[in-house]
């Protein structure tokens, strides 16, 4: 059999081995997919010994280039990074009924050879067992309405969970604990050894049994609290108890404010009604049998008597009873060791399953007890629908877990069944949970192949012959690379030369030949290393550019050799890459032809704006013009459009996102704020097209503020759905316009920045322009090819153009934005340039290059854009230039190393050692250890003067006047101003131990917007430094409002706070920083 999706497994020593090893298997998958079994390929990789490796990235695909494309995708995306021992407890979540759905689990029976084993064995049991029942009938036959008969919904579903979570097992991911959601029960205690699969059934054939004695009931779930709900349930016991045959009560508990009800069909009908009544939302579940209440008492007894036939097993794993919402523990007292650890409410014997039919169950107690008793952290659901794992993250939100939790799904309707287990194992595999490769591909025709950082077919590293006497000139080394008749005989002859500069630094011969022996094995340190790649771009000469990053990502002779033959072969024309970046910049620079409102169509006058489409709301500046807009009486619903994350919709990803920017409690009722799912670079917005016009017709504005920020990505044709900074920045605004020239016409309000102020080198410049960009294609030559800034350029240019058709565009240039003006409040790590502040304060060295310090408090930057938007006097047409009023330099933050060098110095060096502080005996044995370095005198003495919880709360430490003045003795120091030359040596040399490290592209390429400031190339800098106050003047902000500087605070007051907001922080920010940049 062959695997229709697989899933590839990668894992470093180091993140920057991770990268290099990604960018080794995308070429590898790009270059020989033709050829290639996918299979074969991920099976290899799961055989590799590099499973140990703490770095790990997996990601699922159908073909080569679906994997190297999502390689791309998903390698800024890790977060994780494993530590030994330390893989999170994993609970079981098993669905209860109403998560069930026709032909669920097919693709598994169809394309995973033991899931159909287990599912024949079940079959096999129900036709001895039951004759009359047509298991495979029911569901994956024809007839779908079987499914709505309680036995067969029941049956599908046991059985369906079950045998998920033996597949789990299968591959090797065991669960520490266990929990049924209600007749979820049914397959968690065969999935933990209580009773065998076999056993279980008999439970569900006895209800079978009863069948004919089941009264009709419904159920319903119920959005409201416990008191709430008690006088809902009084009330409509009140209004029908005249009614022959009404009843109504609990079933149970969900979440704090979450209860599902049982009872007679028209009592729940009744009961929806006055909830609907009550403005409180309840939903009809799909199920014809009232469980958990009487409405289930004439199948009670034959239960019961199918109960006592049961054999009741010690449990592998910890079971937690959704009945009690605690850990059970056998009748026997026989109990596994991580039962006995939880505390205990209930006994699995005889009686407990009639009593789990017909007594209301306990969800949410049932939640605390897997997180605070068990101590799960990941959550993963078995079921057809990821139901369950929505009230886990409920009750994550009510109950305050201070520790993140993951859930994870194995099957969603409407999606590959495969795709979806692969998907989740992808996640766990990074985790660093053991997954059981043997199992997984046992029923596979998979062969082991050669792969990039793997070992060849024969098991041995190649060993290539000694270097000759004489070393090779620059001109044998073209010559003999042009003869070379393939890729593998090129890349040897690249080695060979690679080989030879290691020789040179090094100055010696005695070193091993092995192309896979690591450099810093062989004496290469981040020194040498420069002066390697200053030999290695003398003989690639001026075409072939080499930046330092290329050369750290590699880190063997071998990966080195790949990426020299990756950078000849592919970019040795630079010249045709420049044209072919000039006819992509000159196509895109032009509005779409059919953008243009209707001549009849008027847009609303600025103070009749009632509806808003909001782009980017889950981003940096989004959040808060939302905070400001929902303040306007004027406006009563705020659509923001948002992208549905991988298991959370688009509504709660906005919630999510607000809740955490400190916003959402603070909208008024009066305003709505709706979520629109859809993406900003697909046609329609990514919108159904009914969907799409009718929002279209009920919205008066857009604020667009969807932007890609990658600073290191160049201006290319690129995958729109991986949304790159030509993607969103530059074909999204397009489709923004596009969408404000239909039905009637939009007000747009357009975010833009600072960075897309590049101007014409021979035009004299009195202040920073504040017009529309100019025509700047023809010259190109003598821009970087920063993609970002001309992606910004280009989506200014057709905003204009938009205006000129008659779309009424209000743009706003932005400066660096900081964090909000009460907490210093940001994403620190998603930051480049505060992070660059930072790297200058810890490591105290700063380039000399005399640029502006331009930096504003998020929400002020909203409060007046929007004040300049909703103005009629401000030109419709028009962009403005959102500055702080002062002239600062950030040389002058030379100032801010005394005042918090120390601090932070102290928190990034901590934060790589202080989670081991934890473990018993490790902060005594690391003092001892670091007796004579400054940070653990430091630490010692903020023990000694605060207690060791001082960590909990650092800014408070950091108030003690004497603890002070002991740290500046030990960490204090003067700023270093060098040359930019000499900071890039620095930056080298400080390694991953910077916080700007995976940026260094950024500033050692050759026509980085640093060398070109440096150099003093930048247009706008010869008159920021003629005159820099007349420079930085508002213009056309200022003339609207001449008092509004008072409201702009001082750019270092906006810098110390978020300082603050960094130190305060300092224990999550700086806990995965390298994994987070």
């Amino acid at each position: 059999m062959t695997l229709p999706v697989n899933i590839l497994t990668l894992s470093a020593p180091s993140a920057g081995e991770l990268d290099s090893l990604i960018e080794s298997y995308k070429v590898y998958l790009r270059e020989e997919g033709g050829r290639l079994n996918l299979a074969d390929v991920a099976y290899s990789a799961s055989r590799s010994s590099a499973h140990l490796h703490p770095h790990r990235l997996a990601v699922v695909g159908k073909s080569c280039l679906d994997v190297a494309n999502n390689l791309e995708k998903l390698r800024f995306e890790r977060d994780v990074v494993v530590k030994d021992g330390n893989v999170p407890k994993i609970c079981f979540l098993f669905s209860g009924n109403g998560s069930s759905f026709h032909r669920m689990g097919q693709t598994l029976y169809e394309t995973m050879p033991h899931y159909k084993r287990e599912l024949e064995k079940s079959a096999d049991i129900m036709r001895r067992e039951c004759p009359e029942l047509s298991f495979h009938d029911a569901l994956f036959g024809e007839d779908e309405s079987l499914m709505e008969n309680p036995v067969y919904d029941a049956l599908t579903h046991e059985v369906t969970n079950y045998i998920v979570s033996n597949l789990w097992t299968h591959w090797g991911i065991k669960p520490d604990c266990v929990l049924g959601h209600s007749l979820g029960e049914y397959a968690a205690a065969p999935a933990c050894g209580i009773h065998s699969p076999e056993d279980t059934l008999k439970i569900c054939f006895s209800m079978f049994e009863a069948g004919g004695l089941w009264p009709p009931g419904r159920m319903a779930v119920v959005m409201a609290d416990e008191k709430t709900l008690e006088n809902l349930i009084a009330q409509c016991q009140a209004l029908t108890k005249a009614t022959p045959g009404s009843w109504i009560s609990l079933a149970g508990t969900n979440s704090q404010v979450q209860h599902v009800v049982a009872g007679a069909p028209s009592t729940i009908a009744n009961f929806l009604d006055l909830c609907k009544n009550n403005a409180v939302k309840a939903v009809q579940l799909p199920l014809r049998v009232a469980y958990h209440s009487q409405g289930v008492d004439p199948m009670v007894e034959t239960v019961r008597a199918s109960s006592d036939t049961l054999t009741y097993n010690p449990p592998n794993c910890a079971y937690i009873s959704c009945l009690t919402g605690k850990v059970v523990v056998m009748t026997s007292g026989s109990i596994s060791r991580l039962s006995s650890e939880c505390g205990f409410a209930d006994k699995i014997e005889k009686g407990y399953w009639p009593r789990h039919i017909r007594e209301p169950f306990q969800f949410s107690e049932a939640c605390r007890t897997a997180y605070d008793d068990c101590g799960a952290r990941v959550f993963l659901e078995m079921g057809g629908q990821p139901i369950i794992s929505a009230l886990v993250m409920q009750n994550a939100d009510e109950l305050a877990w201070k520790e993140p939790i993951n859930c994870l799904q194995s099957m969603r309707k409407g999606k590959d069944d495969l795709e979806v287990m692969l998907d989740s194992l992808a996640k766990l595999y990074v985790m660093g949970y053991p997954v059981n490769w043997t199992n997984f591909y046992q029923d596979f025709d998979v062969h082991q192949v050669s792969i990039p950082g793997g070992v060849v077919a024969n098991g041995h590293h190649v060993v290539l012959a000694p270097l000759p006497e004489n070393e090779m000139t620059e001109e044998a080394f073209w010559t003999s690379l042009n003869q070379a008749g393939c890729q593998e005989s090129r890349c040897d002859v690249i080695l060979r030369y690679v080989f030879q500069v290691m020789r040179r630094v090094l100055k010696s011969d005695e070193f091993d030949l092995d192309p896979s022996q690591e450099f810093r094995a062989s004496g290469i340190d981040s020194l040498l290393a420069i002066q390697m790649k200053t030999h290695l771009q003398k003989v690639l000469g001026s075409q072939v550019v080499f930046g330092f990053n290329d050369l750290i990502e590699c880190y063997t002779p071998q990966q080195l050799a790949q990426k020299l033959h990756q950078l000849i072969y592919t970019v040795a024309n630079k010249n045709e890459e420049k044209e072919e970046v000039k006819r992509l910049v000159r196509a895109d620079s032009v509005l779409w032809d059919h953008i243009k409102p209707s001549p009849t169509s008027q847009p609303v006058p600025l103070d009749q704006i009632k509806s808003v489409l909001v782009t980017g709301a889950t981003g940096n500046l989004a959040p808060h013009l939302v905070a400001e807009l929902a303040k306007r009486p004027q406006i009563e619903k705020i659509y923001c459009l948002v992208r549905e994350g991988r298991d959370t919709s688009a509504q709660e990803r906005l919630e999510k996102h607000l809740k955490a920017e400190g916003i959402w409690d603070k909208i008024p009722t009066t305003c709505q704020v709706i979520a629109v799912k859809g993406n900003i670079v697909d046609e329609f917005l990514g919108m159904e097209k009914g969907e799409y016009e009718k929002l279209a017709d009920q919205v008066n504005a857009v604020i667009n503020c969807a932007v890609t920020s990658n600073h290191l990505a160049t201006y290319k044709e690129e995958d729109l759905k991986y949304g790159g900074v030509r993607a969103v920045n530059v074909i999204g605004v397009q489709r923004v316009l596009e969408f404000c020239a239909l039905k009637r016409t939009k007000w747009v309000f357009h975010a833009s920045t600072f960075l897309a102020l590049w101007g014409k080198k021979d035009y004299h410049y009195y202040r920073m322009p504040e017009e529309w960009p100019i025509e700047f294609v023809n010259d190109l030559d003598k821009f970087p090819n920063f993609g970002y800034s001309i992606s910004k350029i280009i989506a200014d240019q057709l905003v204009h153009q938009a205006t000129q058709r008659g779309i009424p565009c209000k743009a706003f240039r932005f400066v660096k934005i900081g964090g909000e003006t009460e907490t210093g409040r940001q994403k620190v790590m998603q930051n480049h340039f505060f992070l660059k502040f930072l790297h200058y304060i810890v490591g105290g060295v700063m380039p000399s290059i005399d640029v502006p310090l331009q930096i504003m408090p998020v929400d002020t930057c909203a409060q007046i854009s929007l004040r300049v938007f909703f103005d009629e006097r401000a030109c419709p047409s028009d962009i403005y230039n959102v500055i702080t009023p002062y002239a600062v330099n950030e040389l002058d933050l030379v100032n801010m190393v005394e005042e918090f060098g120390p601090q932070l110095k102290i928190l990034s060096q901590l934060s790589r050692i202080v989670e081991k502080f934890g473990e018993d005996g490790a902060r005594q044995k690391w003092l001892e250890m670091s007796a004579s370095g400054p940070l653990a005198r430091v630490v010692k003495e903020l023990d000694t003067t605060l207690g060791e919880n001082w960590w909990e709360n650092p800014s408070s430490a950091f108030k003690n006047e004497n603890v002070m003045e002991f740290i500046r003795s030990q960490f204090g120091g003067e700023m270093r101003v060098v040359p930019y030359e000499e900071y890039v040596k620095c930056l080298v040399a400080h390694g991953e131990d910077s916080l700007i490290y995976h940026w260094i592209d950024f500033y050692t390429s050759e026509d980085s917007v640093f060398n070109l400031a440096d150099k003093g190339e930048m247009p706008l800098q010869p008159s920021w430094n003629k005159n820099q106050t007349y420079f930085m003047r508002w213009g056309k902000i200022e003339m609207l409002y001449p008092n509004l500087r008072d409201m702009i605070e001082h750019p270092w007051e906006t810098l110390r706070r978020d300082i603050h907001y960094t130190i305060d922080n300092a224990k999550d920010i700086f806990r995965n920083r390298y994994h987070k940049q």
